[in-house]
């Protein structure tokens, strides 16, 4: 298990052993999801000055193709996973009147879920990424222009 603490720390935790491990000891394990807002996967979702307290969650996709952040901005970006470079591109979506407090994407892919933190409200944004039984390379990947979850094509090229 991997977890971020609360002094911004990536741990890692052999559940079976009740142990931690050291990082480089879980290097090459292949995680089924990601949530954690610090780890090498996510490194490039930070908006600069940000002092590590502006992303509140994130969830990659069931394809590990696609990265979704929760802000305190009240933005919700979709990012390319991993998101590896410094100030990586991304869109930004808005919806909620304050901070987002968690984000996570359907199994299919084809929703992203948001609740806000003051503004108590859920969000389910709808995507035309999903894959709905197909394969993920059978699938175009941009999102639908009939919601407030949009990407232009040349803007997804350009990604």
């Amino acid at each position: 298990m991997v977890v971020n603490s609360q002094a911004y720390e990536l741990m890692f935790i052999d559940v079976a052993n009740k142990k931690q491990l050291p990082a480089s000891s879980a290097k090459d394990i292949q995680w089924q999801t990601w949530t954690c807002v610090l780890g090498f996967p996510v490194q490039g979702i930070w908006p600069p000055c940000s002092d590590f307290t502006d992303v509140n969650a994130v969830c990659r996709s069931q394809s590990q193709r696609f990265l979704a952040t929760a802000e305190d901005s009240g933005l919700v970006k979709l990012f390319r996973y991993p998101c590896t470079v410094e100030r990586a591109q991304y869109s930004e979506y808005r919806g909620h009147s304050s901070h987002v407090t968690k984000v996570k994407f359907s199994a299919d892919e084809r929703y992203v879920i948001t609740t806000g933190g003051n503004d108590k409200t859920v969000i389910v944004w709808e995507t035309d990424f999903g894959f709905g039984g197909a394969e993920p390379a059978q699938e175009e990947e941009h999102i639908s222009e009939h919601n407030p979850f949009v990407m232009e094509d040349d803007e997804m090229e350009d990604f």
